[in-house]
């Protein structure tokens, strides 16, 4: 008899842990994952999709030099709780890593794809479109 009720007890206890796991499977299954920004990850992503000229001339550990600072920087406007133009923005990073600002212009524009991509960000970023097809002067 002791072990009939030792049965029914454990059947109970999993048909309640089914119930509650699957319950909250599916709730966790109908939202979507956060995005996460990975500098790892966004540095290969962005190294790929620049042109062969700034690629060429750039390192991942630069590209990853330039990421940094860039999310360093928005942290600082976060916190002033304004907003700055992409050209303070590239002459900021710029100043901070040492590398051309064309080329700090390229990735900051491929970052914000990246983060686009990954749904990081609401909007679609609107970027003016560069002309020549190169790297624009800052």
């Amino acid at each position: 008899m002791i072990i009939l009720f030792g049965v029914a007890g454990a059947l109970i206890v999993f048909a309640i842990a089914a119930v509650f796991i699957g319950r909250e499977t599916r709730r966790l299954d109908a939202q979507a994952p956060r995005p996460v920004f990975d500098v790892d990850e966004a540095v290969s992503w962005i190294a790929d999709q620049l042109p062969f000229e700034v690629a060429a001339e750039l390192t991942h550990a630069e590209l990853r030099r330039i990421l940094l600072a860039a999310v360093d920087w928005f942290r600082l406007l976060s916190f002033e709780e304004r907003l700055a133009a992409e050209d303070e923005s590239v002459v900021h990073i710029s100043d901070i890593v040492g590398l051309d600002p064309r080329f700090v212009r390229r990735t900051l524009r491929a970052q914000a794809e990246y983060l686009q991509v990954i749904g990081a960000t609401g909007a679609v970023p609107s970027l003016p479109p560069e002309e020549g097809g190169g790297p624009t002067e800052a």
